[in-house]
């Protein structure tokens, strides 16, 4: 392709390379992307998404149909999905090459869906709301999970905030990184779209466990060379503290991480459990009247405010070192992500 045309696109930002990108998306999500301002910018791509994912859902999940045919009708969606997903991505990155300032919206839509400010500011208030009173603290807690805490004690509410942090950390940053970085916004998509049609398809609900199988698996599958990465940036995040917390977390993640079924993000959570030095749960999933529970790491001390204020640490700590590792890769000017190589 002509220099000429390239260097109208991308070439205009400093060093000319995409990694610059995701340190500004990290910095509009900073700055701009508050509570308020998240939730009026995200609400109608994702209620749009939503919808499509339910209208695919109640057209193709029938209760007349097998269970066989409602899998291979949830693979088809899921194909569907990634192709149109990755679609949207692949024309975006090729508006991020060949038009002037297409980088600006590539770093803000990017941005838009990082959920780093919105978990900091929630964070923040579950961390005053724990100092105000037990049952504050459980109601923002609720809040920044989305989980019922009403029935929690001190010590499971705990366990629930920090085993998020890990899960909002690794599957929420980590991944968005890693996609990004390799894939562009094709990836990035792709991703984002695999993990909200998971979400939404619950594999634990009855109605849809055999619909949801496929997109499950996929997220699974997504995140799971994610996780091991994830856990080196949070062993690196809290050699600081404790060299020893450091080598657990490693320890924990690799020991404790080789099934993922049923629990994307297992490794991380051991890594953050190792870290902290802690027990962390998994949510309970219900499959057939039988309540399955998981737990990674082995408790010192059970857990409590501080605990929870060093995994925010962490997490910061984390954001920190992808925008250096992005930065370096901008400065060696490494041929990431690889979706770019079409153009150049």
């Amino acid at each position: 392709m002509p220099t000429d045309i390239v260097d109208i696109g991308i070439r205009q930002l400093t060093f000319g390379h995409p990694s610059m990108l995701f340190v500004l998306a990290i910095a509009f999500n900073l700055i701009v992307c508050n509570e308020k301002f998240h939730g009026r910018a995200t609400s109608s791509p994702l209620a749009w998404a939503s919808r499509l994912i339910d209208k695919l859902e109640h057209r193709y999940n029938r209760s007349e149909m097998s269970a066989a045919m409602r899998r291979n009708d949830g693979i088809s969606t899921t194909i569907f999905l990634i192709v149109v997903s990755l679609l949207i991505g692949l024309l975006a990155d090729g508006a991020t090459i060949l038009l002037p300032f297409a980088w600006i919206l590539t770093a803000v839509l990017a941005g838009m869906f990082l959920n780093i400010r919105t978990y900091l500011d929630r964070s923040a208030a579950t961390l005053t709301g724990l100092e105000v009173s037990p049952i504050q603290g459980r109601a923002t807690m609720a809040l920044l999970t989305g989980r019922d805490t009403a029935e929690l004690d001190e010590t499971e509410v705990m366990r629930v905030g920090i085993e998020h942090t890990a899960r909002f950390l690794n599957e929420g940053v980590v991944a968005s990184a890693f996609y990004f970085f390799l894939f562009g916004l094709g990836g990035f998509f792709v991703y984002g779209t695999i993990a909200i049609t998971a979400q939404l398809l619950e594999e634990c609900s009855e109605w849809t466990r055999d619909f949801g199988w496929a997109p499950t698996r996929a997220h699974e599958i997504m995140v799971w060379p994610v996780n091991y990465i994830s856990a080196v940036l949070i062993a690196v995040a809290a050699a600081p503290t404790s060299a020893a917390s450091a080598g657990t977390a490693l320890g924990s993640a690799f020991r404790g991480g080789s099934s993922i079924r049923n629990w994307a993000s297992k490794p991380s959570v051991a890594a953050m459990a190792g870290a902290l030095g802690l027990r962390l749960d998994r949510a309970p999933c219900a499959i057939d009247l039988e309540e399955i529970k998981l737990s990674v790491g082995q408790e010192k001390a059970p857990p409590d405010i501080k605990h929870f204020a060093k995994a925010r640490q962490i997490y910061v700590t984390v954001i920190f070192l992808i925008t250096m590792l992005a930065l370096i890769l901008t400065s060696l000017k490494v041929n990431l992500p690889l979706t770019y190589w079409l153009f150049f």
